[in-house]
């Protein structure tokens, strides 16, 4: 599969059944599979100058510490990804992210310790392929943290995909700061050659 359509599938799969920002909706499954289309240059163009500009607009930057708190939350979740450590990666996605995960493919939400891990696992493989690469999940850098009451995203690089920034949804549970989505939204691209007038 090509790389473009990867991503497109990754970012179709991030939106629809795990959901954006987790902020609203009420975070149940999508029953059809959005159609994956290729934008033309300057369709591309608009769509990431949107992208962009909805993430910027939101909420206001993270205190200090806050962001420290969530930086440092998602460093775990990738670091666990990386590890092949999906158990623990559920442990560190709040409880609806965990609960999407584990229903994705017919699990049930009384069984969310025991299959988040498994499926979790699945949706990487189909979303970012087979190969488990721990430059995919080594984070270069954080752009910003945007927060809005108990919700909001972290804006970040890879090592492996330093030219596409990702946004990780993130919200308060129990005190502590949670991911909100289990797979981040690339909202930045490089260009596909094909697109290239």
């Amino acid at each position: 599969m090509p790389a473009r359509h990867r991503v497109a599938e990754a970012v179709a799969v991030g939106a629809s059944v795990l959901g954006l920002l987790g902020c609203g909706g009420s975070g149940q499954q999508a029953t059809t599979k959005p159609a994956i289309s290729t934008p033309s240059a300057p369709e591309f163009a608009v769509r990431e100058a949107q992208h962009e500009a909805a993430f910027a607009t939101f909420g206001e930057s993270a205190s200090h510490i806050e962001r420290a708190a969530i930086i440092s939350e998602v460093h775990s979740y990738y670091g666990a990804l990386a590890d092949g450590h999906f158990e623990r990666g559920c442990s560190l996605l709040s409880r609806q992210a965990q609960a999407r995960v584990a229903s994705t493919r017919g699990g049930g939400s009384n069984a969310i310790e025991h299959s988040c891990g498994k499926r979790l696992g699945e949706i990487l493989a189909r979303t970012i392929g087979e190969r488990n690469e721990r430059s995919q999940f080594t984070v270069a850098s954080v752009k910003e943290v945007r927060l809005r009451g108990d919700k909001g995203y972290v804006v970040f690089t890879t090592v492996a995909m330093s030219a596409e920034q990702q946004a990780l949804s993130v919200m308060r549970e129990g005190g502590s700061w949670r991911l909100a989505s289990a797979i981040a939204l690339a909202i930045t691209y490089a260009t596909p050659a094909a697109l290239v007038p």
